[in-house]
C-alpha cells in the first residue's frame, strides 16, 4: 500500500514493484494510481485491519497534521510483521501550503514509530544533509 499514490512519485515507485506485487494506492485525493480516496488519518476505516504486508510513503509525512496517528493506522492495516518505509524531508522549502506541516530527522521517528504505536525501528538515517542559510544572513556571512 502506498499512501499517497497520486503524482509522479507514484509512478516511479510503481514502476520499480517486483513482478507480481499488488500496487494499493490511497491519497487524500482522486487521481491516477489511487484506489482508495480519503484521509490517511482514518486509513483503518479504508483497509480492512491486518491485510497489507508493506506501507510506502514518501514525501507524504510532512504533510500530516498528526503524523503519529496515522502511524497507530498503519500499524492496524499492517499484517502482523509487516513493514513501513517512510522517507520525508528535513530540510526543503515551503511546499503545499497550508499543508506542510512537519520537519523531521533520523531522531524524529522513534517519537513516532514505537512500541506504543505498534512499531520497532529497523533503520533510520539521513539521505541527503543540507545547510541552511538564514536569509536575513546571506550566503558571504556563513562561512
Amino acid at each position: 500500500m502506498e499512501l499517497g499514490s497520486r503524482g509522479a512519485t507514484s509512478v516511479a515507485f510503481r514502476k520499480r514493484l517486483p513482478e507480481g506485487w499488488d500496487h494499493l494506492g490511497v491519497d487524500i485525493k482522486e487521481g491516477d494510481n489511487v484506489l482508495h480516496a480519503g484521509d490517511v488519518h482514518r486509513l483503518s476505516e479504508m483497509i480492512e485491519p491486518a491485510s497489507i504486508d508493506i506501507v510506502y510513503s514518501s514525501s507524504v509525512f510532512e504533510h500530516l497534521a498528526v503524523p503519529w496517528l496515522v502511524a497507530i493506522e498503519a500499524a492496524k492495516v499492517l499484517k502482523v510483521g509487516g513493514l513501513i518505509f517512510v522517507a520525508t524531508h528535513n530540510t526543503w522549502p515551503l511546499h503545499e501550503a497550508p499543508w506542510d506541516c512537519w520537519r523531521f530527522t533520523k531522531y524524529s521517528w522513534a517519537s513516532i514509530f514505537n512500541a506504543r504505536t505498534g512499531f520497532r525501528i529497523l533503520d533510520a538515517t539521513f539521505y541527503e544533509l543540507t545547510k541552511v542559510v538564514p536569509v536575513v544572513m546571506g550566503p558571504d556571512r556563513c562561512r
